[in-house]
C-alpha cells in the first residue's frame, strides 16, 4: 500500500489494480491468505504466501512505473 500511495503522491500513473488484485497482492487478498492459513492451521505458510504476493505486487508496480504503456496507442511517431 505504501508503494501505491507514494506513486500517487508523486503524480505517477497508477498501476493496474485489477491485475494486481488477481495476484492476491492487495489488502483483501492478503487478508484472505491469512484467513485460509489460520483455518488450515498453517500460519507460517500463510505468512510466506503473503510475503511472496506482496513482493510480486511491489515488483509489478515498479515495473509498471518504469515502462508505462504508450499513451498514443504504440504509434512511434
Amino acid at each position: 500500500m505504501a508503494s501505491k500511495d507514494r506513486a500517487a503522491a508523486l503524480g505517477l500513473l497508477p498501476a493496474p489494480e485489477w491485475a494486481l488484485g488477481w495476484l492476491l497482492g492487495g489488502r483483501d487478498g492478503r487478508l484472505h491468505l491469512v484467513t485460509v492459513g489460520a483455518v488450515l492451521g498453517a500460519p507460517v505458510a500463510a505468512l510466506a504466501a503473503v510475503t511472496a504476493t506482496s513482493a510480486l505486487s511491489l515488483a509489478l508496480r515498479v515495473a509498471f512505473l518504469r515502462c508505462p504503456p504508450a499513451a498514443n496507442g504504440g504509434d512511434p511517431s
